[in-house]
């Protein structure tokens, strides 16, 4: 029987909805999902260099104007899997400790290194 005091019911709901959802968003976006990263920072050399020479990925290097100071910065963007993703930001505040990274779920990436563009799943 139910007490009106009893946490445990609604508990229990909480968690098997997250559950739920998890297993939800496995089925339709499988278990390959990746991180896409933009990071704006000083140290570009080094961050690059990171990326291209301990996680064997590419990127696309922007110049920007920031909207507060009106600083040309650079914005790296890369897209990572996610073991690749937890390396960079293990590494991340020795390389630039006032980078700023925004981080993106991505699932359905096309083109080199990851699903082959020629293949008809678009």
């Amino acid at each position: 029987m139910i007490a009106f005091g009893d946490i445990r019911l609604p508990i229990y709901s909480i968690i098997l909805i997250f559950i739920e959802g998890k297993v939800i968003d496995i089925v339709i976006e499988g278990f390959k999902t990746y991180k896409t990263v933009f990071i704006i920072t000083d140290e570009t050399d080094k961050v690059r260099d990171f990326i291209v020479n301990n996680l064997n990925r590419g990127g696309t290097c922007f110049k920007g104007t920031g909207l507060y100071q009106g600083a040309e910065r650079n914005m790296i963007y890369s897209t990572l899997t996610r073991n690749e993703f937890v390396k960079l930001r293990n590494n991340l505040p020795t390389l630039d400790p006032n980078a700023f990274i925004n981080i993106v779920d991505s699932n359905d990436i096309i083109g080199k290194g990851f699903k082959n563009i020629h293949e008809n799943n678009v």
